[in-house]
């Protein structure tokens, strides 16, 4: 038979009639201060979008990259075989941020005929910087000699000659934005034929967003 000592026997609260409300409690957030912190946050991202948006459409405001033919050089001047032309071609980005192109195409025409094409290779013009680049083309000289002008043209020293260069690349405004940009630029160029110095040319240019 056991026997229980109540000495040995401990009150679980001194005051067992407490009610619960005297128990400590977590205490509630405030809803006015988290309002507050909402409202807050939002007003800071609007603050940063509305920068960005700024920032996109102004200082990195997409400009027109230009082109220029700087010269046109003939190699090998043997009508018997296919003639090589080299033009030097300068790209300038006026942006704020680089340019990155791909592949571009030239077209070489004499007389509104087609007599050459050439392929450039991709590259990228830094921000507000200058590429320049030669792009070389073999024209079929049997295009050439088959025009009754032609040696007409050579008679006089000089030939009358359009280029039409097409390119495309993009511009990435803060790592977010990419814009895609294709400038064709399209010039008609009197070239002497002794010294092939370039003697008069005239370019027009053309950008797509």
């Amino acid at each position: 038979m056991y026997s229980f000592n109540n000495n040995n026997i401990l009150p679980i609260s001194s005051n067992p009639s407490s009610p619960a409300k005297d128990w400590p409690t977590a205490e509630k957030p405030d809803p006015r201060r988290r309002r507050i912190c909402i409202g807050l946050s939002a007003v800071a991202m609007a603050a940063i979008a509305a920068t960005i948006l700024i920032l996109a459409f102004t200082v990195y405001k997409v400009r027109e990259p230009t082109m220029r033919l700087n010269s046109v050089n003939f190699k090998d001047l043997d009508l018997t075989k296919n003639l090589t032309v080299v033009a030097d071609v300068s790209v300038k980005n006026p942006n704020a941020l680089p340019f990155k192109f791909k592949s571009s195409t030239t077209t070489l025409l004499y007389r509104t005929k087609q007599v050459g094409v050439a392929y450039g290779p991709p590259g990228q013009v830094g921000a507000r910087g200058t590429l320049r680049t030669n792009v070389t083309m073999n024209v079929i000289s049997s295009k050439l000699v088959g025009d009754s002008k032609f040696m007409e043209d050579v008679g006089k020293g000089s030939l009358e000659l359009e280029t039409s260069t097409m390119v495309g690349g993009k511009v990435t405004i803060l790592g977010i934005f990419k814009r895609h940009v294709d400038v064709m630029m399209k010039c008609s160029v009197s070239v002497e034929i002794g010294s092939q110095k370039i003697l008069d040319q005239h370019c027009a240019q053309r950008m797509w967003l």
